[in-house]
């Protein structure tokens, strides 16, 4: 059989004058008789036309092994078909989460009952948040603080496309800023289920999937009659959903909630007390590389260390996960939410709720929020003649606190210091840079059955060359007991300063005897400019104020 093999030109000969050029030169001994290699030769010209499109046939096979792969793919339709085919389900958005006071004017006889799913919003009605318990200001009291979501609930919702009896029907919900796992399906009135897969769905099971197809548009999948159902034909798809506005729920501003609905005894004020976080939009295609491989590797099953916390990157709305296990039976997990911050209770309960069917039955699953540990960076940069002294400024403060994100940080983990520097002078306009002070402000945190975060000012003072661990205990609602070390220092009140060799502090607020917490002063990495590395569960982060930069030379 004659080989098929094309002799002339080879496989990584790919571009217009690579093709041409080799022809030609093949032709030297293989067609002598073609002396005139010039473009007025009506022979040349048609190598020519040949080679352009033998370049435009390589560029789009290329194209297409490129978007076959998950790790290349450039467009979201080509990492959805692929997701498809592993049968991954895409996740949808997940709502902005933070903490509200509710507080009346002086004191009432009985309990202010404040419901489940009590709007809250700003005062243009721009963010409306829900409650997400029912909680009370008991008598005599004058304030109570509850967690508050961003989504809003929509009822009754009649689909475009009525049932038409199809093996794997999909249906476009027509709205894209729905949240996960919250579409809930009526057919003929029967309530169907929402499932992850069909692969455990049997013939009869009133089993749908929601997802997000190839033009990045909701769906809700059907089964074939093998796995899952197939819904009879001519009835009405009604849904019910939750909607949010994803990642713009951040941008919620400690104070912005100033409205509550519902009719109470007293005026009622609310007020949020930390930003928002963790709010999110559909599965990107970043998140689509980094989420595909998880799920198939862990095939949504936890078994070790690195499966728990992949698994736990998993849930919508959680940034980074880390692990804590210690011999046993208990796994602790702890997260950062996107967008940073504390970690809501709600989000831990989801993150508990995720691992239901997919932890060994051998280990009890926990959640609680990762700690935040702020680096406050100060630094000289020698700039460049012509530059502006102001732009280069912001660029290096843009530069490190992009570094300095969750995404790009790990619970437990650390940073060198020349990592720093390389990013500094990696800024346009920027000559050379010295980082003339590094400060690590530790972070409090909760033990034992504590749950209230320790409302505290504090500063480092001299952290010296050794790492200290400290613990604090409320002994009553105003005095609380400090060791060092495991070593008694004293008992000090709260609202009081605390000074300390190492670090000064002040306590604010009111609490419970017996709460805890524990933090940990960490050695100045600035003298030797060496390395930094948590030894507790947080996070390292800076914000732009955390980033101080002076200016030498430019303009």
């Amino acid at each position: 059989m004659a080989s098929l093999r094309n002799t002339w030109v080879s496989y990584i000969t790919r571009s217009y004058q690579q093709i041409k050029s080799t022809v030609l030169t093949q032709m030297q001994s293989r067609v002598p008789e073609i002396t005139d290699h010039t473009e007025s030769n009506l022979f040349v010209k048609m190598i020519s036309i040949w080679a352009a499109i033998a370049e435009m046939l390589g560029y789009y096979i290329d194209n297409g092994a490129r978007e076959a792969y998950l790790s290349t793919c450039r467009f979201y339709r080509s990492a959805i078909k692929i997701a498809r085919l592993l049968d991954y389900k895409v996740m949808l958005s997940s709502s902005a989460r933070t903490t509200v006071t509710l507080s009346i004017s002086g004191t009432y006889a009985a309990p202010i009952i404040i419901p489940q799913g009590t709007v809250v919003q700003t005062a243009d009605g721009a963010m409306k948040f829900a409650t997400v318990e029912q909680v009370q200001i008991d008598a005599g009291l004058s304030e109570v603080e509850v967690e508050v979501i961003q989504q809003e609930v929509v009822s009754g919702v009649v689909l475009a496309t009525l049932t038409d009896g199809s093996a794997n029907q999909e249906v476009v919900v027509g709205v894209d800023t729905i949240v996960h796992d919250s579409i809930q399906i009526v057919i003929n009135t029967d309530t169907w289920e929402s499932v992850d897969t069909f692969a455990f769905s049997e013939a009869t099971d009133k089993h749908f999937r929601a997802t997000v197809n190839e033009d990045k548009h909701i769906i809700v999948q059907f089964g074939d009659g093998v796995a899952g159902e197939i819904p009879a034909s001519g009835y009405e798809i009604t849904a019910d959903y939750k909607v949010t506005l994803g990642a713009g729920g951040n941008e919620l501003a400690v104070g912005d909630l100033t409205v509550i609905a519902g009719s109470y005894p007293l005026l009622v004020s609310v007020s949020n007390t930390i930003p928002a976080n963790s709010g999110y939009g559909l599965e990107s295609l970043n998140d689509l590389r980094r989420n595909i491989p998880i799920s198939l590797r862990t095939q949504l099953r936890a078994v070790t260390r690195q499966d728990y916390k992949d698994l736990a990157e998993l849930v919508v709305g959680v940034e980074k996960a880390g692990v804590y296990y210690n011999c046993g039976r208990s796994i602790l997990l702890y997260i950062v939410p996107v967008n940073g911050g504390i970690a809501s209770s709600s989000l831990c309960a989801t993150v508990v709720s995720w691992f239901d069917n997919k932890a060994m039955l051998t280990h009890q699953v926990s959640c609680q929020s990762a700690g935040e540990v702020p680096i406050q960076w100060q630094i000289t940069v020698y700039v460049l003649p012509h530059y502006s002294r102001d732009a280069v400024k912001q660029g290096v403060r843009d530069a490190i606190v992009e570094f300095m994100l969750p995404s790009n940080q790990e619970i437990s983990g650390g940073l060198r210091v020349s990592d720093i520097y390389k990013i500094i002078e990696g800024v346009d306009g920027v000559n050379n840079s010295e980082i003339t002070d590094i400060i690590m402000l530790p972070y409090a945190h909760r033990l034992s059955t504590t749950v209230t975060e320790l409302d505290w000012e504090r500063s480092v003072i001299n952290t010296g060359a050794t790492q200290t661990s400290w613990k604090l205990t409320m002994l009553s609602t105003v005095l609380f007991q400090l060791l060092k070390d495991d070593v008694f220092v004293g008992n000090f009140s709260v609202n009081t300063l605390v000074v300390q060799p190492e670090i000064e502090f002040k306590i604010n607020g009111v609490y419970t005897a017996g709460e805890s917490w524990e933090f940990t002063v960490y050695p100045n990495p600035y003298p030797n400019h060496g390395s930094i590395q948590l030894d507790e569960m947080s996070i390292l982060t800076s914000v732009e104020a955390d980033v101080i930069v002076s200016a030498v030379g430019g303009v």
